[in-house]
């Protein structure tokens, strides 16, 4: 699914490093979005501290195409606790510096196309702090890296219609029993396997994966492994005999068969 109707919103933000949740009057400067505040690429290189608090700033102006569709905000990742407001509007809170999260603003443009976006991010990393940080640590050293804070991936927008949008996905596959694991020379099997199953029109994929699942008709099989165990049963097995290796991958196709 493929929207055509977005906008990015990287690039250069207002920020400033304050010491209390009060919205500052007046910003230190500017921020290259998505690189957090320590990077050098984000313009700023400072470090954030655990009692510190991170403000990004934006206003500008979204394309006509947006009037009279809903419009929602997204961000790629924040570290680690953000809040957020669109025209004064609070309008989301997130804690976890690793994952997506995005908020429906419509009601905050009031109408119009003007749009003034405030973040406020604080980022304790490894002090006082039982959130997941990976390796990151105030002090670096050893296995440990520099701390990072702030909005690390993009930030963007997009209008979807008012009347109703697809907003995510619940997929149910049709899931057979295909398990790969590692002992024999997997293009070997994949050669095999395309010449018995080219009669099925089947169409093998090597790739990444490790079940394959289809409806009632053979789809595209993933082969990342080297041996095929169907409900247990190693069917797919080469062996230096190929007399031996053709048997055994037609038992594969066989069940296939028998079972899609």
């Amino acid at each position: 699914m493929v929207r055509e109707g977005w906008v990015s919103l990287n690039g250069p933000w207002d920020y400033s490093i304050t010491k209390t949740t009060k919205q500052p009057t007046q910003y230190d400067g500017t921020i290259t979005v998505p690189f957090s505040p320590e990077t050098q690429l984000s313009g700023v290189s400072l470090k954030v501290g655990p009692n510190d608090y991170l403000w990004y700033h934006r206003a500008f102006r979204l394309p006509e195409t947006f009037e009279g569709n809903k419009v929602i905000l997204h961000f790629g990742a924040v570290d680690q606790e953000a809040d957020v407001w669109v025209n004064g509007f609070h309008v989301a809170s997130h804690i976890g510096g690793y994952l997506p999260f995005e908020a429906e603003i419509s009601e905050s443009l009031l109408g119009g196309l003007e749009v003034e976006i405030t973040v406020r991010v604080r980022d304790a990393s490894d002090y006082k702090n039982f959130h997941t940080r990976g390796k990151q640590k105030l002090k670096r050293g050893g296995i440990w890296y520099t701390a990072q804070s702030g909005i690390w991936q993009t930030v963007w927008m997009e209008a979807v219609p008012a009347s109703g949008y697809i907003k995510s996905l619940k997929i149910d596959p049709h899931t057979k029993t295909l398990l790969f694991s590692n002992s024999i020379d997997s293009f070997k099997l994949w050669g095999d396997l395309c010449k018995h199953t080219k009669e099925l029109g089947a169409k093998p994929a090597f790739g990444i994966g490790t079940w394959w699942s289809g409806p009632q008709t053979i789809k595209p099989l993933n082969i990342v492994a080297k041996v095929v165990l169907v409900n247990g049963l190693d069917v797919a097995k080469l062996s230096d005999d190929a007399s031996k290796t053709m048997s055994r991958s037609q038992q594969f196709v066989d069940f296939l068969r028998r079972t899609l």
